[in-house]
């Protein structure tokens, strides 16, 4: 198994919204911890995004998973390393603009936002799993051996698991190879009108719910991971 990252973010209704902190995409708070990256085994591939500029068709969450307000139960993936809950939207969103993200692409969840592209020469792999029984099953979407921008060299593989019941979100990445040569990324959530941003790619990253990052062009410091748990 490979070494991986976690991040791991939790909604407090006291501190970062009124009324129904639930729906608001920027309600969530950040902390990290490492773990051991595990590649999807026995998923159904999304052969359609390994390339440049693709989002998929909609394809099944496998349960009913609430974000921002909305309960959903499809989704779309992003070569560009976003899941899109908007089934009506054709945009493949390759500005990765947090704040500024096209009504046609929100509410998205964004592990890892750049203009990358699945490669043959690279092994890129995209798939999702659900595993688990309910009323705790998680969807896994993995980018698997994924460039970290189309014309660059650098690899690395990543995850975003969806939690039944919890509405958990839970991002996972593998650093792979190379530094990253040819940035900027952003990672974090948006929603109908509010987002959270990760600043930084530091042991510890700082989140704002006010200013986007979308200059992120490092890999994380140590094998950690994120995770958003709304109430």
């Amino acid at each position: 198994n490979m070494k991986k990252n976690y991040f791991f973010l939790t909604v407090l209704a006291f501190l970062w919204s009124i009324g129904n902190v639930s729906a608001q995409a920027g309600a969530y708070e950040f902390s990290a911890t490492s773990g051991v990256y595990t590649p999807i085994v026995g998923g159904t591939d999304i052969d359609d995004i390994e390339v440049d500029s693709r989002l998929s068709n909609a394809l099944p969450i496998g349960f009913t998973f609430n974000f921002d307000g909305t309960d959903y139960t499809q989704f779309k993936a992003s070569s560009n390393g976003f899941i899109s809950f908007n089934m009506t939207g054709t945009s493949n969103q390759t500005g990765n603009d947090l704040d500024g993200v096209a009504a046609s692409s929100r509410p998205l969840i964004a592990p890892l936002w750049d203009d990358h592209a699945g490669s043959a020469a690279a092994g890129s792999k995209a798939s999702y799993v659900v595993t688990g029984t309910a009323p705790n099953r998680v969807l896994t979407v993995e980018w698997l051996n994924w460039e970290w921008n189309y014309a660059g060299d650098t690899v690395i593989s990543f995850q975003v698991k969806l939690y039944e019941s919890t509405n958990n979100v839970l991002f996972v990445y593998e650093q792979g190879p190379n530094p990253v040569n040819n940035g900027p990324a952003s990672i974090g959530l948006t929603g109908e009108s509010s987002f959270l941003s990760l600043e930084n790619t530091g042991t510890f990253p700082s989140i704002s719910t006010s200013t986007e990052t979308s200059t992120l062009n490092t890999k994380f410091l140590i094998r950690t991971y994120p995770r958003l748990s709304p109430f």
